[in-house]
């Protein structure tokens, strides 16, 4: 999950903090992560058939520590289809100042447009592939016996570099696609004809991956598509389009 070796890079830009930061404010949860975590405390009785929802009180107890500081909470699934994730979903939507938002691909940029957008504070995940997509804050790690965490913050981003993309020198465009080069899942790591091409679309998931607007109640690329030749000489051609009106209406 996410790019491998990122977290430990982006060491300059993070800090200790304390889930209690966020008392009060509106908080988006990476679903999938703590789903995962939840069913593989119960992976035995899933294998042999018998009825759990153990993961379902795992998820919850998270969410009950951030109802009890007082924040509205933010669930955000992803669109891959989960038996698991439907029973969740049904729990949750009983619960007072809990929204749920499901994704039309990936959790990754929706949680990123939620935060753009300043509908949420902050977004809880284990995800690193959030700080590719350009999310300001990223709690990780949160333990919940004691609230620790690691605080990401993107405007300390440019921290971890020196020389030409140090300082007021950092670009952001440029980190993402160092990190793409790195290696991410939408792009192949052999070299081959069409890695130019296939670079482009990399870039342009990260850029412009459909998601769910819950104001307008419409799907739209995460950042706008570009009228004309695209960011860094990315033409539009490389664009992955999708017809909006195919997509499933929540």
């Amino acid at each position: 999950m996410g790019i491998t070796g990122l977290l430990p890079f982006v060491k300059n830009a993070c800090r200790k903090g304390n889930i209690l930061e966020l008392r009060g404010k509106s908080v988006a949860i990476d679903v999938s992560c703590l789903l995962h975590r939840g069913l593989t405390g119960c992976m035995d009785k899933i294998h042999m058939g018998e009825e759990t929802k153990s993961y379902i009180s795992y998820v919850d107890k998270y969410v009950k520590e951030l109802l009890a500081m007082g924040c509205h909470v933010v669930m955000v699934f992803d669109g891959r289809p989960l038996p698991a994730k439907k029973k969740t979903i049904e729990f949750f939507r009983k619960i007072p100042n809990v929204d749920i938002v499901v994704a039309p691909y990936e959790a990754d940029a929706q949680l990123a447009y939620l935060m753009e957008s300043k509908l949420v504070d902050a977004v809880i995940t284990e995800d690193s592939d959030l700080i590719v997509f350009g999310c300001e804050m990223i709690y990780f790690k949160w333990q919940s016996a004691t609230g620790e965490c690691s605080v990401y913050e993107k405007g300390n981003l440019k921290k971890c570099f020196t020389g030409e993309l140090g300082g007021d020198k950092f670009d952001f465009g440029k980190f993402r696609r160092i990190c793409i080069l790195s290696g991410c899942d939408y792009l192949q790591e052999h070299v081959t004809e069409e890695f130019i091409r296939s670079f482009a679309r990399a870039e342009n998931t990260f850029k412009h991956q459909i998601v769910f607007d819950p104001r307008e109640r419409c799907h739209k690329p995460l950042t706008p598509y570009p009228t004309s030749g695209g960011e860094g000489g990315l033409d539009c051609d490389d664009l992955d389009v999708i017809d909006l009106d195919e997509l499933p209406k929540f």
